[in-house]
């Protein structure tokens, strides 16, 4: 309640008390939502007030909240102190005529008049009535009596006044009877067998015990008149075991944990931990009374200690990237974690404001106490659920990973989906860098527990070299941390960075010939212009559209002059591109390439020639010019230290190269001078990896072996052939995923 209320206000950016740990920590609320930076409190720190109002429907706004922690701490204290409102008060008092309860104290800081509780009921199946001589359903029965009555009564299970429980309201004549709902969720089942309840927090077929306390809140009196203030009315029930004082935090040991603690229970041996989630937050509507009765209560564990971390049931780290905390308490999955999420009006959050995190007393013979709860707003909302992975690949670096770069370039945060479905971000450092040949290995570590592998090559590095630059990256995010306004602004400005791209620079460049699908002759285009992240989304629901991993591919196997070195693939929807080169450096390396092609192209003197004789000339070009490069063979798949030996720079530039080299360059020639080309990849049977390539003459396509037509003696023996051409030590199949899109490799079949 006062979470959803907060985020309606316009209270600014400042830090205020932690809605979990209001006396020992302050949280930085960014002016929209709580974030993950905290602090300890400091003796002179300031609490500043804020009046956002609760409103019941179609009646005047009461003034009477304050900032989450506060009006935790504020109800709690109220509670413990007026004399009349502890254990004892009104042991023999009746939930039957619970109005005509008197007002034994008025909190004028919150507005709120407290009658005297009702405690220590017997009979669980008790009756809560009033007088109502007004219409409870206001005149509007149009979500029926499990919303409509809300203006005017309301039932909750928290001092603070968060989580509410469902109730109806049935009116006769001038009597209202409010009916609970909370047993019909309240058995946890063994998931393998659907039977055998393994915890059951029913208190036999009664509605009321299953929470320790109730607070009920009026808001007019029986004629329908609004009260000065709203009246809080405080009751509970016998129990054979006590239920215990639950609190949550962050387990200082594993951070970004939700971790419980709670009071002894006398006469209990151990205790469960259940999550109690609302029909709402499951995605609940109101026209179906079965989906409004209750919270449905998720069983998460149990201890014989007095405390209990989310870690100990459920593996909260899953080792690799993407990686989730507090497992267990997931929200239905949200949409994609989008960028777009950053805008205005863009995201609603999740509203965990009538979920609760409870504690069972469990006796030696099974008898069971009732909840000790938190509610989930204040214990769970902040917390982070898990990575967001669209939003890391935004920010990282990683796609433009090139060796020789003398710089950690992993971004100084973790962007994560809190439990409200919002995103957030947490500060890293770099822990335990190695250096392992001439690549660094470290780990990203998150403040609140994310862990994730780092690796890139930057070359020959001593070890006080790797210390400073790891320093310097840990400094940097050290400052960034210190400051969570820039800290967001700059996260924020960073993803927007790597926002995908429709749009392409024209470079003027040469592109595929004979490609399979537009998409891939969209995606070359882009990749000529140097784009990291592909937005293709437009082809995502078209039918019969390929799938973007294999349109990537085509489009990398085929655009030479791309010098793409990796590419992925998010959600179907962006391709994300690694170039073997920094894309700064991109367009010159491009440049001198081509050049050299040109002056190559040129002095094969091919005006007049047929498109067979054209590429009898690319075949003898790389013959006269280009020599193999068996040392950068040797180390495949190695090829960090012979990057241009596996493209066009190596052969077309310094005259040496593998048979990458020589299929691109072939297929660059083709480009040039309008030949329809393909490089097609596969493997030789008596050998390994190997690349070719084919091209379409008088109508038919036929295989050239660029590399194998340049041995001691230069010859033609695997020059225009046929697929079945290829024999003996020659022999070979094709990798249709490797080149082209799968479906389309047939096209491309010779005779």
């Amino acid at each position: 309640m006062c979470e959803s209320v907060l985020r309606g206000t316009s209270m600014q950016a400042g830090w205020y008390p932690d809605p979990s740990e209001p006396n020992r920590l302050l949280r930085w609320w960014d002016g929209q939502q709580w974030t993950a930076h905290v602090h300890e409190v400091q003796a002179t720190a300031a609490v500043p007030a804020a009046t956002p109002p609760l409103a019941p429907r179609r009646r005047r706004l009461w003034p009477w909240l304050v900032p989450a922690g506060g009006l935790v701490v504020a109800l709690v204290l109220t509670l413990a102190i007026v004399p009349g409102l502890v254990p004892g008060g009104s042991a023999g008092a009746s939930l039957s005529r619970i109005d005509e309860l008197p007002v034994v104290h008025t909190d004028e800081s919150l507005g709120i008049d407290f009658t005297e509780p009702v405690l220590g009921l017997s009979d669980t199946d008790a009756r809560l009535e009033m007088a109502f001589r007004a219409d409870i359903a206001d005149g509007d029965d149009q979500l029926g009596s499990l919303t409509s009555h809300k203006w005017a009564v309301r039932l909750f299970s928290d001092a603070s006044l968060r989580s509410e429980i469902t109730t109806a309201a049935i009116q006769t004549g001038d009597r209202v009877r409010i009916n609970v709902y909370e047993e019909d969720h309240a058995t946890w089942f063994d998931t393998t067998t659907d039977e055998n309840p393994k915890l059951d927090l029913k208190k036999s077929n009664d509605d009321w015990g299953l929470h320790s306390d109730y607070y009920l809140v009026r808001y007019v009196d029986a004629d329908g008149i609004e009260f000065e203030r709203p009246v809080v009315t405080r009751f509970n029930f016998e129990s054979e075991i006590s239920a215990p004082a639950v609190s949550a935090g962050v387990d200082p040991e594993s951070p970004g944990e939700l971790a419980l603690s709670w009071t002894p229970v006398e006469g209990a041996d151990r205790y469960a931990i259940v999550y109690g989630r609302s029909p709402v937050a499951l995605g609940g509507e109101f026209d179906d009374i079965n989906q409004t009765l209750g919270l449905y209560y998720v069983y998460l564990g149990e201890t014989s200690d007095t405390h209990w971390n989310i870690g100990e049931s459920f593996t909260s780290q899953s080792g690799a990237f993407p990686e989730n905390r507090n497992r267990g308490l997931e929200r239905p999955e949200r949409d994609e974690d989008s960028v777009l999420q950053y805008g205005d009006g863009e995201f609603v959050p999740t509203d965990l404001s009538g979920d609760e995190i409870g504690v069972v007393a469990i006796s030696s013979d099974g008898a069971t106490s009732p909840l000790g709860t938190v509610n989930a707003s204040s214990a769970v909302g902040s917390l982070p659920s898990r990575i967001a992975t669209y939003s890391y690949e935004a920010a990282s670096e990683y796609s433009q990973v090139v060796a020789g770069a003398r710089e950690i370039d992993a971004p100084k945060f973790v962007p994560y989906i809190d439990f409200t479905g919002r995103i957030q971000h947490s500060p890293v450092t770099l822990n335990e860098p190695r250096l392992v040949g001439e690549t660094v290995h470290a780990m990203l570590v998150s403040e609140n527990g994310f862990e994730i592998d780092y690796e890139k090559r930057i070359g020959p590095l001593s070890g006080a070299e790797l210390s400073q630059m790891v320093d310097e990256f840990n400094r940097a995010a050290i400052d960034l941390a210190g400051n969570p306004g820039e800290l967001q602004e700059v996260a924020i400005e960073t993803i927007e960075a790597g926002t995908p791209q429709t749009e392409y620079e024209d470079t003027g460049l040469p592109t595929p010939t004979a490609t399979s699908h537009p998409m891939v002759d969209y995606l070359a285009e882009h990749m000529l212009a140097g784009t990291i992240k592909i937005d293709v989304s437009e082809w995502a629901n078209q039918p019969g559209a390929p799938d973007p991993r294999d349109a990537a591919r085509e489009a990398a196997a085929q655009t030479p002059l791309a010098f793409v070195r990796h590419t992925s693939v998010a959600r179907n929807e962006v391709v994300q591109v690694t170039y073997s080169y920094p894309v700064s450096e991109l367009r010159q390396k491009q440049q001198e390439v081509h050049e050299s092609a040109l002056v190559a192209i040129e002095s094969m003197q091919l005006d007049g020639k047929s498109d067979a004789e054209k590429v009898t000339a690319f075949n003898d070009y790389l013959s006269d010019t280009v020599v193999y490069d068996y040392d950068a063979y040797a180390v495949y798949p190695d090829t960090s230290d012979h990057t241009d030996a596996y493209n066009l720079v190596g052969v077309l530039t310094a005259g040496t190269g593998v048979c990458a080299g020589y299929a691109d360059a072939m297929n660059l020639f083709a480009q040039i001078a309008g030949v329809e080309s393909v490089v097609v990849s596969g493997k030789v049977v008596e050998g390994g990896y190997h690349a070719w390539n084919k091209f379409k003459v008088d109508g038919q396509w036929l295989a050239v072996d660029a590399t194998w037509n340049d041995g001691d003696v230069p010859n033609h023996e695997y020059l225009l052939i046929t697929d079945a051409e290829f024999t003996g030590s020659a022999e070979r199949e094709e990798i249709a995923d490797r080149w082209i899109i799968p479906a389309y490799a047939q096209l491309y079949a010779t005779p």
